[in-house]
């Protein structure tokens, strides 16, 4: 037996050398530009959080994540690559930071031009609801230094939650909206910090008074207008710009409970602090006209993703949960933020399988040279840099009365110029749960039901044993 579990772990580790992330539902995921080679932008992603089952340290068992991810693109599907930046024994991994948040589920984060910001979340270890906000410095991934917490530098935090809402604008700034709160209630409230005025560590301390009557001024939330719709967890957002030049966070779907799943899609704008259903007076683009009223719109569902691609002027909205909870989806839509309408796309290549609880973000590959803050303007021959990147989430399992138990760690590319889906890499996910709990790569359930009918068999055969002994026994 012993030799058969360290076979397993072999197996295991030989499984995982290749870098890429456990298995998870719930990663929080970001777009930036992380190395220069000859004066060119890279395209990185970032990845932390979530909840999956880590093979190698848990036994097989579910648990949150604290790890970190940095995905490094390149100019075909093969050259994309994946490195472990913190994570506990994975190997590659040499950076031991002097602290970093604990690990979390579904919970919400954002990168402005200079760092990444992750809130709150859902620790299932103590059932803990986190309130914790968390800088990431985008120019010190790798170093002890990276992370640094913010819960003494800012003022007017937001209360503790999970299934909230983070979007970061380009001026820096963080949103955060939504969620369960630490009392398992829907709140509808919004917060909005200019991450520009956070002192770094240095300023913090040399500026910290010797006197507490004397105290430092802070950088501090301050109260966003309250969302006018019906309370909803587990919407899908994004950042994005008008065709008129204005920042708008926009809002699709969500749940209230598990009662009422919705269809909307709202805009709040941060220029008038206010918000706006798509389909009424002023909202985005022509969204009052008729079209957008009486149009095909994508069905109501939670846990999907909605991502900003300016290049496109539009919003894409990929997967999720359907209403009637038995189900997941891949249907990709495009809403147009100039004509105000909904587009169910049907792209060439091979789909994403459905998903819910996954991470997207917009891709732009090659925008040229640095020089500046912002990359360069959008063209119109630019859609062919243009994709939305799709990764992780959780699947239905049809054998298992559609429980959603499978994890994944797949990533896709949807490029927006070509219309078409692109496979970047598989799941690697066969051997998280099922296939190395027994020995032989049987599952669980499969042990189980031989066990029990090879035990069946053996009763049987003592019962028949016993009773063809007393028959012909001599008397």
């Amino acid at each position: 037996m012993i030799s058969v579990c360290h076979a397993k772990k072999k197996a295991l580790k030989e499984h995982f050398r290749v870098p890429s992330p456990f298995c998870r539902k719930d990663p929080v995921s970001a777009f930036f530009y992380c190395e220069h080679e000859q004066e060119q932008k890279r395209e990185c992603m970032i990845t932390t959080g979530g909840r999956g089952v880590d093979p190698i340290h848990s036994r097989g068992s579910y648990a949150d994540f604290k790890d970190l991810w940095l995905l490094k693109g390149g100019s075909s599907p093969d050259s994309f690559e994946w490195s472990a930046i913190q994570g506990k024994g994975i190997e590659g991994t040499q950076v031991k930071s002097k602290s970093s948040p604990p690990p979390r589920d579904q919970s919400a984060g954002g990168a402005t031009q200079e760092a990444f910001y992750l809130f709150g979340g859902y620790q299932t270890s103590g059932s803990e609801y986190k309130g914790d906000l968390w800088q990431l410095d985008l120019k010190k991934i790798g170093k002890a230094s990276m992370w640094r917490s913010l819960d003494i530098e800012v003022a007017n935090m937001p209360t503790s939650r999970y299934a909230h809402n983070l979007i970061a604008t380009p001026n820096n700034e963080i949103l955060i909206w939504g969620g369960y709160n630490s009392s398992s209630l829907c709140d509808p409230r919004l917060w909005r910090l200019n991450t520009s005025t956070i002192p770094t560590e240095e300023e913090y301390w040399q500026e910290f008074p010797h006197e507490p009557d004397d105290p430092i001024p802070l950088p501090a939330f301050t109260d966003g207008a309250k969302f006018p719709g019906a309370c909803r967890v587990s919407a899908a957002a994004d950042y994005a710009i008008l065709p008129t030049g204005e920042e708008v966070m926009a809002v699709f779907g969500g749940r209230q409970k598990h009662v009422k799943f919705y269809d909307e899609l709202w805009f709040y704008h941060l220029s008038n602090n206010s918000w706006v259903r798509a389909g009424a007076s002023g909202g985005a683009g022509n969204a009052s006209s008729p079209a957008a009223a009486t149009g095909p719109t994508p069905s109501p569902r939670d846990h999907a993703t909605l991502t900003f691609v300016r290049e496109a002027a539009a919003l894409y909205l990929f997967g999720g949960r359907a209403q009637n909870l038995s189900a997941v989806l891949n249907d990709l839509w495009r809403y147009s933020l100039a004509a105000g309408t909904w587009t169910r796309l049907a792209p060439g290549g091979a789909p994403p399988p459905p998903r819910q609880r996954h991470s997207a973000v917009a891709w732009h590959r090659n925008l040229g040279p640095v020089g500046g803050e912002d990359p360069d303007p959008p063209r119109p021959d630019s859609l062919g840099n243009a994709s939305v990147l799709v990764f992780g989430g959780e699947a239905f399992v049809p054998d298992q009365d559609n429980v959603p138990v499978k994890g994944l760690n797949d990533l896709h590319l949807y490029l927006v110029g070509a219309d078409r889906w692109v496979e970047l890499s598989r799941s690697r996910c066969e051997l998280d749960l099922e296939a190395l709990v027994a020995p032989g790569g049987l599952s669980r359930s499969r042990v189980l039901i031989i066990a029990v009918v090879l035990g069946a068999a053996v009763l049987l055969a003592a019962a028949i044993c016993v009773s063809c002994y007393f028959c012909w026994k001599p008397r």
